[in-house]
């Protein structure tokens, strides 16, 4: 299983896509999955912000950038 690596503008321009979308509207109508995927994915993102605008670690930016590539990748298996 391979995870596509997506760059920190491709995460963002899929946060703003019509897939993710449907994702946060899946999850108003109460679906769980996609509810707590949603939560997660802007956690995720959230704390890359804080990083890159704090001057954190390379490694920890990578680390962020790797944990969102796996929740997009994993997103295909919802809804």
């Amino acid at each position: 299983m391979e995870i596509n690596k997506l760059s920190i503008q491709q995460l963002i321009s899929w946060s703003n896509s019509e897939r993710f979308s449907k994702l946060c509207q899946n999850a108003e109508r109460g679906d769980d999955r996609c509810d707590i995927f949603v939560d997660r994915f802007l956690r995720s993102l959230s704390s890359l912000m804080f990083h890159l605008n704090n001057g954190s670690h390379d490694k920890r930016i990578e680390l962020e950038i790797r944990e969102l590539n796996k929740l997009v990748f994993y997103s295909r298996n919802l809804c």
